[in-house]
């Protein structure tokens, strides 16, 4: 650089030092703002604000200037409380595993993410993804017409209230492919329209897992019956003696 040339600085911010713990939401409401203004200013944050380092300064406040914003598709402006203080009734279109310890549930609609779904519900991701366990890591696997717990209350892991599975083995409701295993948590029959990637996001499972339960099933996954059960919950390991020789053992046991 020469001497007199003009350099062109950022303008400067008002700071705020990241402590252990803090949450973009905690940062937020420390500083008066909302989520979109944080992370406009701090680029860097990721979606998930998983990455602010503690001791690590985030701009939240740009000094000298006024921020205008920039509308998000789908993003509600109203904001609500983290936490619920009463639950509400489960609705049968609960995802799999979800708490029911909930005072909101949200039923997803096609083209929701993670990161619109929390936003407009005033929710970190973090939590959303731990009330709704079947969300994969990646939250990639949302399936719209399924509702979500999106406003638990305060202690909503203190007693084990979801619809997740236990150490009883349930009886298969349906006729079950020859293979399946009938050491299963839960099933789910097949209807018009299923496929094993959507039963695969519904039950927050791997097609691996899936297989693993039912080895009837092939690579593809072309070979679903219609109108019988699928193991969609079991243990992580299964002994070919608790597979289902045939079809007509459970259809014989289930009176069909």
């Amino acid at each position: 650089m020469t001497a007199g040339a003009s350099l062109c600085l950022p303008q400067t911010c008002d700071a705020y030092t990241v402590q252990s713990g803090d949450t973009c939401e905690s940062i937020c409401n420390e500083a008066g703002i909302t989520f979109v203004q944080l992370t406009s200013w701090n680029p860097t944050i990721n979606s998930y604000c998983s990455n602010p380092i503690a001791g690590q300064a985030v701009c939240v406040g740009q000094a000298g200037s006024t921020w205008t914003g920039t509308t998000i598709p789908g993003a509600s402006a109203t904001q609500n409380g983290v936490y619920a203080t009463t639950t509400v009734a489960a609705p049968s279109n609960l995802a799999y595993g979800t708490t029911t310890n909930c005072g909101q549930y949200y039923v997803v609609q096609s083209g929701d993410d993670c990161s619109l779904v929390a936003l407009n519900n005033t929710i970190t991701v973090s939590l959303f993804e731990a009330i709704n366990p079947s969300i994969n890591a990646g939250c990639t696997n949302l399936v719209p017409g399924l509702a979500y717990c999106v406003r638990p209350v305060a202690n909503w892991n203190s007693t084990n209230t979801t619809t997740t599975t236990t150490a009883s083995y349930v009886t298969a409701p349906a006729p079950t492919p020859s293979g399946t295993t009938f050491d299963c948590y839960k099933w789910h029959v097949i209807i018009s329209g299923d496929y094993c990637a959507l039963l695969e996001s519904e039950y927050g499972i791997t097609f691996t897992q899936l297989q693993s339960w039912n080895s009837n099933l092939n690579s593809t996954c072309g070979n679903l019956i219609l109108g019988d059960a699928y193991c969609v919950d079991g243990p992580s390991n299964v002994s070919s003696t608790s597979r289902i020789a045939s079809a007509t053992a459970i259809s014989t046991a289930l009176n069909l």
